[in-house]
């Protein structure tokens, strides 16, 4: 619910591309002689794969459970290649014009082993992003219960695979892949709101809703899961600081027109500041012209929260330097303006926005 408010609709794209593809995926099996499931199949992994690289996520699955049936034609397949040219075309003709710049793997502040991400997956991310964990704080809600319960979920779906005939596989190979995959993946260190794991929630739901088959424990396991969503929103709060108008009034006023700030800060000052202020992260840019312009600045500005301390750290470094600079306060902000030049990189790593 809290990221579907967000500017980040291609999660949900990707979300819903990839349950159409296991849809697809079904029929083609049980329409054995029909070639329009297989161009389906092949369509939503061409958009899929435009959107997002978690399009994996569902095709992997989807392809070993087709190469394990028995009854699959496999004369139609060849559909899904005009329909994965189609739908993956615009990622096509931009890259074929661009020297493939899909393709550079973004560098990362933190790197995790293969076993650590998946172990950071299974602990931390998949908790948050089941609400039994609060994003960014990663307490869980109910201290106690709530790890036994995903502890005793687990043990429910392995005593129903062993117990039960009736196994949904496409659905179980997608949940057993998936820690698997998500460890492959550069962000697997991420942690943060878990929203990395929410393409899990699709085969989560339809193993739980396999697993528990009276209704009436259904509804009340989607009223805990409800409850649960509520808790956390109300422990997450708002973004802080709520508003930064008065600041971005302050800085424009000072003449601040590019500024070094903490990433979470940064880019809201940018956006709205209608690009008035460019401000940047050092330590997690996100886009590379607002950083080159930052750097340009021969006269920078470094912003950090109002209590901090580390405003008060750099300015002992500018005066044993004897670089001259003064000091902006604004509402939520204490920003150094320096009068000569000094890059992100030549200050100890913790003083780095």
């Amino acid at each position: 619910m809290w990221w579907a408010t967000k500017e980040r609709g291609f999660y949900w794209v990707s979300i819903c591309l990839g349950i159409g593809l296991l849809l697809a995926a079904v029929h083609a099996a049980d329409r054995p002689h029909r070639w329009w499931p297989w161009a389906a199949l092949g369509l939503l992994a061409g958009a899929g794969f435009w959107t997002s690289p978690t399009v994996v996520y569902f095709a992997l699955p989807a392809a070993g459970w087709l190469l394990a049936g028995k009854r699959v034609d496999w004369s139609r397949a060849p559909a899904a290649i005009p329909g994965f040219l189609l739908g993956s075309l615009p990622w096509l003709v931009h890259n074929l014009g661009h020297r493939w710049p899909s393709l550079d793997r973004p560098s990362q502040p933190q790197h995790v082993g293969y076993l650590g991400g998946m172990g950071r997956f299974l602990w931390r991310v998949l908790p948050i992003a089941l609400d039994l964990r609060v994003p960014i704080s990663e307490r869980w809600q109910v201290p106690v219960l709530a790890p036994l319960a995903l502890v005793g979920a687990a043990a429910a779906v392995v005593v129903a695979v062993v117990r039960r005939a009736d196994r949904p596989l496409l659905v179980l190979a997608g949940l057993v892949a998936f820690p698997f995959l998500y460890a492959l993946f550069p962000v697997a260190w991420f942690v943060g709101e878990g929203r990395y794991g929410l393409f899990a929630l699709p085969f989560l739901a339809l193993t739980l809703a396999w697993v528990v088959r009276r209704p009436a424990l259904l509804l009340a396991l989607a009223g805990v899961a409800l409850a649960l969503t509520m808790s956390g929103l109300h422990h997450l709060g708002t973004e802080r600081p709520r508003h930064i108008g008065t600041d971005i009034a302050a800085l424009r006023a000072a003449g601040v027109d590019r500024v070094w700030a903490d990433y979470w800060i940064a880019y809201r000052l940018t956006y709205e500041s209608h690009l008035h202020i460019t401000a940047t992260s050092a330590r997690s840019a996100r886009y590379r012209p607002y950083v080159d312009r930052a750097l340009a600045d021969t006269t920078p500005a470094y912003a950090y929260g109002r209590r901090d301390g580390r405003a008060r750290r750099l300015a002992a470094i500018l005066g044993a330097r004897h670089l001259p600079f003064r000091t902006v306060r604004t509402p939520h902000l204490e920003v150094l303006l320096i009068g000569g030049p000094l890059v992100p990189d030549e200050l100890p790593e913790d003083l780095r926005p």
